[in-house]
C-alpha cells in the first residue's frame, strides 16, 4: 500500500493496533488479522453476569492453560455474539476482572475474602500499611492468564 510506504515498523504496528482495537476495522480469525466487513453490525456488550458465566465456561474448556487476551475476546465474540468490554464493566483489564472473579469464588466457599491478587485494590485494603521504612517492597508474582483462571 502506498499510504504505508516510508513508515517505521513501530508506526505500522501502532496503525494495526488502532485498526484492531481502536477503530475495529480489523479483527482476528484463526490467528490471522483480517478486515472486518463494514456492514457488520456492532456487537452488544456483555453484561457482568454474561461475562462471568462466559469466562467460567472458557475456564472449564481450557483448564489451567494459558490463553492470550485476544483469544479470550475472539472466543467470547464467537460463542456468545457479544463484546467482552472490560471498560464497560468497570475494570482496567481482563486480569483484574478474572482476579475479582477468582476472589468472589474463594469468598463464597470460605465466607471470608482472601486477597492475594496482583491487583493493588484487592491486595492492599484501605488503611493497610504497604511498605515498612527500610524494608524492600514485596515482589509480586508473575501471573499468567492461565494461573488466574485456575480454580481456587
Amino acid at each position: 500500500m502506498r499510504c504505508l510506504r516510508g513508515r517505521s515498523l513501530g508506526q505500522l504496528c501502532h496503525i494495526v493496533s488502532l485498526a484492531l482495537h481502536g477503530r475495529c476495522l480489523l479483527g482476528l480469525a484463526d490467528d490471522h488479522v483480517v478486515p472486518l466487513p463494514q456492514v457488520a453490525p456492532a456487537l452488544e456488550v456483555a453484561s457482568l453476569k454474561e461475562a462471568q458465566s462466559g469466562l467460567l465456561e472458557l475456564m472449564r474448556r481450557h483448564g489451567g492453560r494459558t490463553v492470550s487476551q485476544d483469544a479470550v475476546h475472539t472466543w467470547f465474540r464467537g460463542h456468545f455474539g457479544k463484546e467482552l468490554s472490560m471498560a464497560e464493566l468497570g475494570y482496567a483489564g481482563l486480569e483484574d476482572f478474572l482476579c475479582d472473579l477468582r476472589e468472589a469464588a474463594r469468598h463464597s466457599k470460605s465466607r471470608r475474602p482472601t486477597p492475594d491478587c496482583a491487583s493493588p485494590a484487592m491486595r492492599d485494603p484501605p488503611g493497610a500499611l504497604v511498605e515498612q521504612p527500610g524494608a524492600p517492597a514485596p515482589a509480586l508474582p508473575a501471573t499468567s492468564l492461565g494461573t488466574v483462571l485456575e480454580a481456587p
